[in-house]
């Protein structure tokens, strides 16, 4: 249950991180850059509507991006004296660029880093470090007991015996650890280890 709590933390952090980093540097910065632009905009704007009541496309054009720079310098004008308009504005602008980048994570790959789950999923894994050795050995002995009460010898118990492996003729096989979490990258072994995995020595495969 902590999982998708701790994953939804994870992704406002890397909202604010990407506003806060990104965004907020750069729109600052073309501010500073385009401020005698914008008061020669306005300028031309009021020029024009004196000469006529309807603007022409480009100066419909010019009038929005005037007022999205308004807007911006309004809402930095807020964000001075109210600190929870701070936070929802500054969130506003790094979630979209944060689900871009979870939604097209599939693209380049599986990625740890852009993967909150996993982050989450580690916290808990350090939590429980300490537990998993003695858990993994009480399953362990758990299933032993169960076999040996089902009548199994203790060398027959995690035995691997394929019918297809005899005592006398050699034989391959196929080991395979950390299958993954099965994005492209690992997907596209699938008909590999299926290829091999039809040649008459390879008789089993353990995964």
């Amino acid at each position: 249950m902590i999982t998708p709590f701790a994953a939804l933390i994870g992704d406002i952090l890397v909202a604010f991180l990407v506003a806060l980093l990104l965004i907020h540097p750069i729109r600052l910065f073309g501010r500073k850059v385009q401020r005698q632009l914008i008061q020669a905009g306005w300028n031309y704007l009021i020029e024009a509507n004196k000469a006529t009541e309807e603007y022409s496309l480009g100066e419909r054009w010019l009038k929005r991006w005037l007022i999205y720079q308004l807007d911006f310098w309004i809402h930095l004008r807020t964000m001075r004296n109210s600190l929870q308009h701070a936070f929802w504005y500054t969130l506003s602008l790094g979630i979209p660029i944060t689900a871009i980048v979870v939604a097209i994570n599939s693209i380049w790959g599986f990625s740890w880093y852009f993967n909150s789950e996993n982050w989450a999923s580690a916290a808990w894994q350090m939590i429980v470090q300490d537990q998993v050795d003695t858990w993994r050995q009480t399953m362990a002995t758990s299933v032993e007991n169960a076999a040996l009460t089902q009548g199994l010898t203790p060398a027959e118990i995690f035995a691997i015996t394929p019918k297809a492996v005899n005592n006398n003729d050699d034989f391959s096989f196929i080991v395979i650890g950390d299958p993954g979490e099965g994005d492209e990258s690992q997907l596209a072994l699938v008909e590999t280890f299926m290829n091999v995995g039809r040649q008459d020595d390879v008789k089993f495969a353990v995964i």
